[in-house]
């Protein structure tokens, strides 16, 4: 897991950003049915511990005087590396703002498409 967590430092030695993956859990979950016990946590030790051909990146961020100044493509750069090395053929991104077309900007480079969407409303009762 090493592989897929970057951390990026200035010359200060201060952390300047981070991202943040692991290989994929979602089939080792699928074959346990959700459930941990009896057996499940097997399915969940072999997908860890073996090389998977899926990753899931679930966070990364930038602090805010570096943003726009090439410190995510650094990070993206590293991230893919690792993966391509490891043998991923896929990542799998957590969830980002529809406005956030800065993290979008991000997937332009690579082969990607939107399958999910997800979106919250707001409605005030008080009124």
């Amino acid at each position: 897991m090493p592989d897929y967590t970057k951390i990026l430092l200035d010359s200060n030695n201060k952390v300047a950003g981070f991202v943040i993956g692991m290989p994929s859990l979602s089939r080792a979950l699928q074959k346990s049915k959700g459930r941990l016990f009896p057996f499940g946590f097997i399915h969940i030790l072999k997908a860890i511990s073996r090389k998977n051909k899926y990753i899931d990146l679930y966070l990364g961020a930038i602090r805010p005087d570096l943003q726009g100044k090439g410190a995510d493509a650094l990070l993206l750069t590293e991230m893919s590396r690792s993966a391509i090395g490891n043998g991923v053929i896929s990542a799998e991104t957590n969830i980002e703002l529809e406005e956030n077309l800065k993290v979008q900007g991000h997937w332009k480079y690579f082969e990607s498409r939107q399958h999910k969407r997800r979106r919250c409303y707001i409605k005030k009762l008080n009124q």
